[in-house]
């Protein structure tokens, strides 16, 4: 068989609805559910906490310069290249030899526009169709993704455990301790699915290629690039609250207090992006002020026309790739 050539990427496809039985619907209805009330929740805090602020803000917002948003987007759309070049990793180990960096780069691009749709998933599934017509199979695509998500929650929950000195004094809503544990309880989860992933999946006829065994230390090494992506955002996050003039006394903390919203947001079910998670999780750990409001909606200005810029940019490749084929 033929391998399938790049320059034919497909836009991907919406999801196929599932013959699930009503027992498994009802409780994806409820845990949806849930997500969205939470998000709605966050979002009524963020908008009550913005009309208290909004004078301020605004003089905030027009202070800060353009070359500093510019560059904060330029530098957070780069920094996706850290998590399609993870992904790309995953794939390999898992027996998709024939896929190339480039091609990753392209499709995690254009399917990542995908987790703004209310349900925070189908940016998974949206990615796993592209990948599915390139020939890689379920189950090194369903490992991938566990490997993937496991090593995020590990590399947020080590930069959540610099902060907790922070935390400690900061805040008395959220237990950043859960976070870290979080990251321990990961990496046991991670050694579990390094050892039964394949036979559990080969009972249903979905283990990926022979010879694609990986070992635990071999996924924690794309772990560094997942902590590279949420350092760098941190420091944005940084950038913008010394810009605003915020508390000084606060140091790097910021960067741990981004990665932890970061994670709230990432593992709230409904929460398109981390929209309103984020942001609360942000105002809460930064101190319920301007500059932390500031922080909150500059990086979700940054983190959402980032998202856009990579979709499009992506999209450019493909094309230029379709036509030179």
């Amino acid at each position: 068989m033929p391998e399938p050539q790049p320059s034919g990427i497909p836009a991907p496809e919406p999801p196929a609805n599932d013959a699930a039985s009503p027992q498994n619907k009802r409780a994806k209805a409820v845990v949806r559910f849930g997500g969205s009330l939470l998000v709605v929740v966050s979002l009524a805090f963020v908008a009550q906490r913005l009309s208290q602020h909004l004078g301020v803000f605004a003089e905030h917002f027009e202070e800060v310069s353009i070359a500093l948003m510019a560059g904060g987007l330029l530098a957070f759309t780069t920094s996706q290249l850290l998590l399609s070049s993870a992904w790309y990793l995953l794939l390999r180990w898992q027996g998709a030899r024939s896929i190339r960096a480039a091609d990753c780069h392209v499709l995690c691009g254009r399917a990542q526009i995908s987790k703004y749709i209310p349900g925070n998933v189908f940016q998974y599934v949206a990615r796993h169709l592209a990948f599915r017509r390139l020939g890689v199979s379920d189950g090194s695509l369903m490992l991938a993704v566990a490997y993937e998500t496991l090593s995020f929650v590990i590399a947020a929950g080590l930069l959540v455990a610099l902060g907790l000195p922070f935390f400690a004094r900061q805040s008395s809503v959220i237990s950043p301790p859960l976070a870290a544990l979080a990251g321990l309880v990961a990496i046991v989860v991670l050694a579990g699915i390094v050892r039964f992933g394949r036979p559990l999946l080969k009972l249903v006829g979905r283990a990926p290629p022979e010879g694609s065994d990986l070992r635990v230390t071999q996924v924690l090494s794309v772990v560094p690039l997942y902590a590279a992506f949420l350092s760098l955002s941190g420091c944005l996050a940084l950038a913008l609250h010394r810009s605003a003039g915020g508390d000084g006394t606060l140091g790097l903390a910021v960067i741990p207090a981004y990665s932890l919203a970061w994670l709230c947001g990432y593992i709230v079910p409904g929460a398109s992006g981390g929209f309103g998670i984020r942001e609360a999780t942000l105002l809460v750990l930064l101190g319920d002020n301007p500059q932390g409001l500031f922080v909150a909606i500059g990086m979700r200005i940054i983190t959402t026309l980032g998202d856009v810029l990579w979709f499009a940019v992506s999209s450019l490749v493909a094309r230029f790739q379709h036509a030179e084929g």
